[in-house]
Order: C-alpha cells, then sequence, then structure tokens
C-alpha cells in the first residue's frame, strides 16, 4: 500500500516535472511566434498603405497625361510654374484665409 502510494507521487513528480520542461521549452518560441505574427501584421499594414500611395501616384500621373487642365493645376499649384507674361504675387504675411465670419468686437 505505501509503496503504491510512493510510486503514485513519484509518477505525478515526473509528469510534473516533464511538462515543466516540456512548457520552457515550448514557451520561447511561441512568445517569438507571437511577436513575429505582431510584426506581421504591423508590415502588411504599412505595404497596405504604401500600395494606396502608389495608386493614388498612378491616378495622378494618368490625369497628367491626359487632362491639360489638370496639369496646368497641379504646375500652378505645386510648383509656382507661370504661363509666358503672367505675374505671380505671392503675400507670405498674410493670415490664411477663412470662410468664418469677422468677430464683433
Amino acid at each position: 500500500m505505501i509503496w503504491s502510494l510512493i510510486q503514485r507521487i513519484a509518477l505525478i513528480v515526473t509528469a510534473v516535472v516533464v511538462i515543466g520542461l516540456a512548457a520552457s521549452k515550448i514557451w520561447p518560441a511561441y512568445r517569438q511566434f507571437q511577436h513575429l505574427q505582431e510584426t506581421n501584421a504591423e508590415r502588411t499594414e504599412e505595404v497596405r498603405k504604401e500600395q494606396e500611395a502608389v495608386d493614388e501616384l498612378k491616378e495622378k500621373q494618368a490625369r497628367l497625361r491626359t487632362d491639360p487642365a489638370y496639369a496646368e493645376r497641379i504646375a500652378r499649384e505645386e510648383h509656382g510654374l507661370a504661363k509666358p507674361g503672367e505675374l505671380i504675387v505671392k503675400y507670405v504675411d498674410d493670415p490664411p484665409a477663412s470662410n468664418a465670419a469677422p468677430r464683433k468686437k
């Protein structure tokens, strides 16, 4: 009777030790797997955003090739270009334009 009790205790202790050793080997790999999944999700989101930017640039490129009015607007607004004989006046110190009604004092 006492011998079977000792065998059961030894079996339980052995099982706990084996499970503990297995867990200590598996846990770091599991944490690394989780980290890699998080990194993969972040990179996937970055790729999605970059693809959106590429798509927008391709659309802009196509419009620049086919729409002269758009090309002129971009040349004027983004690059400060003017037609021959035009004079461009920029007011640097003025505050940005606003559609808000003026304040009453």
